[in-house]
């Protein structure tokens, strides 16, 4: 957040692992910080954790 700040960013884009249903009713930790302490607007995306195995194929 402090560099995005010093950066003057547009928007803050944060990968999100969703591990279970509890994890899809709030976010963790950190997100949540970000999300709520942000000076720039935040884009949470759910990382599908097999995309990585599935591109590079």
């Amino acid at each position: 957040m402090r560099v995005a700040a010093e950066q003057a960013v547009d928007l803050i884009v944060l990968g999100v692992h969703g591990r279970g249903a509890v994890d899809l009713a709030m976010f963790g930790s950190v997100t949540h910080h970000v999300v709520r302490h942000a000076s720039s607007p935040v884009l949470a995306v759910r990382v599908d954790a097999g995309a990585g195995a599935r591109e590079s194929r």
